[in-house]
C-alpha cells in the first residue's frame, strides 16, 4: 500500500514537472516568436527607408510626368492607337466551363491580347481566342481546383489547390513542370523574368520564384511572411503580394528581400493586387471590405479610393484590373455587374447583361477591339469591348 502511494506521488511529480517544461518551452517559443516578427518588421522599415532615399535621389531626374506623356502621344497609349477606353457592350459570351472560373488573364508577353485564358474548379485552364470567342486549347493535369492563371506567349501556368503550381505549353497542350514545393494550396502565380521564371503565392504564407528556363525546375528564391497568400503581381525585378490580414509586402525578386510592407491597407482580406503598367509605383488592391485602392509605395500612402453603393466583393479571389494605359480600373460585383472607375476623377460606370452571377475574374488586355474578360460562378466567360 506505502509502495503504491509512493508509485502515485512520483507519477504526480512527474506530471507536474512535464506541465511545467511543456508551459515554458511554449513561453519561450512565443518569445522567439515576437522576437522574430520584431527582426522582420525593423529590416522591413530599414528597406523601406533605404528604398525611399532611392526613390528620392532619382525622381529628381528620372520621373516621368505621366500626362506630358500622354501629351506628347497625342493621348494614344502604347498598347494602341486608341487609347483604352470604357467598355460599352458585350462582345462574345461563352460558357467556357461547366463549374465555376476562378480566375481569368490575358498574355502578358504580348501587347495584341490575341488570347485569354480561364482557371476553374473543373481543374481545366482554357484558351479562346478573344476576337472569335471561340475555344483555341483546353489544358489538363490537375485534379483539384485551379485557383489562378496566367499567359506569357507559349506558355500558361496554372495554380492549383493540389499544391502545385502547372506550367503548359500551349501548342503542344502538355504540361512540361510541375511545380511542387508549397506546403499547402497554390493560391496565385505569374510569369517574371520574360517567361523565365515564376513567382507563385500560397496558403502556407509563402511567395516562391522558380527558374523554369531549363529542362527541370528548381526554386530561386522563397518569401515568408506570417499571413496567407491570396494574390501577387509582378514588375520587372519587383513583387508585391496581397493578404488574409489586409496588408500587402513589397520584394525585391533579386535578392527574396522584403523591402516595405503597407499593413493594415483594407479592413478586410485583400482579394486582388496589380502594378500600374503606366506608373509602377502604385498599386491597385481589391478587398473585402468592397473598396479598392491605388497606393503609392514611394510615399507609403494611398491616393485613391474607388467604391460604388453597389458593388461588393464576392470572392476572396476576386479580381480587378487597371487598364493599359493606368486611366481605368475594373472589378466584378457579387451580382454580376462590371465596374469601371475613371482613375482621375473617380467616376464609375456600371455594364449589365454579361453575368448572372457573381463575378471571379476580371482582366483588362492591350487589344482595343477587345478590352475587358470577366468570368464568373457559372463558369461563364463574357469578352467586352
Amino acid at each position: 500500500m506505502e509502495r503504491e502511494d509512493e508509485v502515485r506521488e512520483i507519477k504526480k511529480l512527474n506530471d507536474e514537472l512535464v506541465t511545467r517544461i511543456v508551459t515554458d518551452k511554449m513561453t519561450m517559443v512565443e518569445e522567439m516568436n515576437k522576437m522574430n516578427d520584431m527582426i522582420e518588421k525593423l529590416q522591413a522599415e530599414n528597406n523601406m527607408l533605404k528604398q525611399q532615399s532611392s526613390q528620392r535621389i532619382s525622381d529628381d531626374t528620372v520621373d516621368i510626368d505621366l500626362s506630358q506623356l500622354r501629351a506628347s502621344q497625342g493621348g494614344e497609349s502604347r498598347f494602341g492607337g486608341l487609347g483604352s477606353t470604357v467598355p460599352k457592350r458585350c462582345l462574345h459570351f461563352v460558357k467556357a466551363h461547366v463549374v465555376e472560373c476562378n480566375d481569368i488573364c490575358y498574355d502578358s508577353g504580348s501587347s495584341s491580347s490575341e488570347f485569354c485564358a480561364t482557371a476553374s474548379s473543373d481543374s481545366t485552364v482554357k484558351v479562346f481566342d478573344v476576337s472569335s470567342g471561340r475555344l483555341s486549347k483546353t489544358l489538363r493535369g490537375s485534379g483539384q481546383p485551379i485557383m489562378g492563371v496566367d499567359m506569357f506567349g507559349d506558355f500558361i501556368c496554372g495554380a492549383s489547390v493540389d499544391k502545385i503550381c502547372r506550367v503548359w505549353n500551349m501548342k503542344t497542350e502538355r504540361c512540361i513542370h510541375q511545380l511542387t514545393g508549397h506546403g499547402h494550396k497554390v493560391t496565385c502565380c505569374k510569369f517574371v523574368g520574360k517567361g523565365k521564371n515564376v513567382l507563385t503565392g500560397s496558403a502556407d504564407r509563402s511567395l516562391k520564384l522558380w527558374d523554369i528556363n531549363r529542362s527541370t525546375f528548381s526554386i530561386m528564391k522563397t518569401m515568408r511572411h506570417g499571413s496567407i497568400v491570396n494574390c501577387l503581381s509582378a514588375f520587372n525585378n519587383s513583387g508585391v503580394s496581397g493578404h488574409v490580414d489586409g496588408g500587402i509586402r513589397f520584394y525585391d525578386l533579386s535578392s527574396g528581400e522584403r523591402t516595405a510592407e503597407m499593413n493594415n491597407l483594407h479592413e478586410g482580406q485583400i482579394t486582388a493586387v496589380q502594378f500600374n503598367p503606366a506608373n509602377p509605383n502604385q498599386v491597385l488592391t481589391n478587398s473585402r471590405d468592397n473598396k479598392l485602392k491605388i497606393s503609392d509605395m514611394r510615399m507609403n500612402e494611398t491616393v485613391a479610393v474607388l467604391s460604388h453603393g453597389s458593388y461588393k466583393t464576392a470572392f476572396n479571389w476576386s479580381g480587378a484590373s487597371f487598364s493599359p494605359d493606368g486611366r481605368f480600373v475594373a472589378a466584378g460585383g457579387s451580382t454580376g455587374e462590371l465596374f469601371v472607375w475613371n482613375v482621375d476623377t473617380q467616376e464609375c460606370e456600371k455594364l449589365t447583361g454579361g453575368h448572372k452571377n457573381s463575378l471571379a475574374g476580371v482582366a483588362w488586355g492591350g487589344n482595343p477591339n477587345q478590352q475587358v474578360a470577366t468570368a464568373d460562378r457559372d463558369g461563364v466567360c463574357v469578352l467586352w469591348a
